[in-house]
């Protein structure tokens, strides 16, 4: 949808919390100046569902996703790919996550709530 909109700054919100596979596959990839993730309040995920969403959002420093199971095949892979190597991850509490690009980057803080 927005794959490639290098002006884009700060995403538009996405407010589903039903989510279907692929729905937001590469959505924001390679939007360069992004620097905020709209608020992810789906609890669970689905295949392919996050996959490659930030890939080369090379400013990307924020990201809430409220999601308790994230258990489906491919919904994050690559989906923090080249984001920035330093941000803010908020995460529901007790919540793991792995720590890559297709989990949170190394670096960034994360604050659960």
């Amino acid at each position: 949808m927005f794959d490639g909109c290098t002006n884009l700054t700060t995403a538009p919100a996405l407010p589903a919390t039903t989510l279907a596979d692929s729905c937001y596959d590469g959505m924001f990839t390679n939007c360069s100046k992004l620097t905020t993730a709209p608020d992810l309040p789906a609890t669970t995920l689905i295949s392919n569902c996050y996959r490659e969403m930030f890939y080369g959002c090379k400013k990307l420093n924020y990201i809430k996703c409220l999601a308790t199971n994230i258990s489906a095949s491919y919904a994050l892979y690559n989906w923090l790919k080249s984001a920035s190597s330093t941000g803010t991850f908020y995460k529901k509490a007790g919540v793991t996550y792995p720590s890559d690009t297709s989990g949170i980057p190394t670096g960034w803080t994360v604050v659960e709530v």
